[in-house]
């Protein structure tokens, strides 16, 4: 090979090819990071939900047992927002159920699914004479504060946080 080809091939053609491959492998791991961290902030977003939900659900159940203890305390409209916020966590918690198979890890799935075993449990019978309904309650509550100790530790485990 003549000395200019040389010199060519040398000072042009190996620095692009090594700028072409250094470019590709740069793009290749920023993307993978990308999407590493798009799905870490959803299932960030998932787990958030969920306990936001299974606190409103709490505090709904805890009204209702407070009810059933006591003549019920504060406005209507109170009453009436705690309510709404209890049915709302209910209806996000089974939508996250059924989302969980695709964002949340399996011990994050079998804690909301004892989480509904339980609740499940403590309603079967609602329509039979003699059902008590404070019992009930208290078992749903006791199932809301159980799957609460358990999820933020499977959030944490799973999001390698703290």
């Amino acid at each position: 090979m003549p000395p200019f080809w040389t010199v060519v091939v040398n000072s042009v053609a190996v620095p692009l090819v090594v700028a072409c491959g250094s470019t590709y492998v740069t793009f290749w791991l920023a993307s993978r990071r990308f999407r590493s961290e798009r799905w870490w902030d959803r299932r960030a977003g998932a787990y958030q939900q969920i306990i936001e939900a299974l606190h409103h659900v709490k505090r709904g159940t805890e009204n209702r047992l407070d009810d059933l203890e006591h003549q019920p305390t504060g406005d209507q409209e109170q009453q009436d927002q705690l309510r709404a916020r209890y049915r709302a966590g209910w209806d996000e918690i089974l939508k996250a159920i059924d989302v969980a198979s695709f964002l949340l890890p399996r011990a994050a799935q079998d804690a909301l699914d004892t989480l509904m075993k339980e609740v499940n449990k403590a309603d079967e019978g609602a329509d039979a004479p003699g059902f008590n309904v404070y019992d009930a309650y208290r078992a749903r509550f006791d199932a809301i504060r159980k799957c609460l100790g358990v999820l933020p530790d499977i959030a944490k485990k799973d999001l390698s946080v703290a």
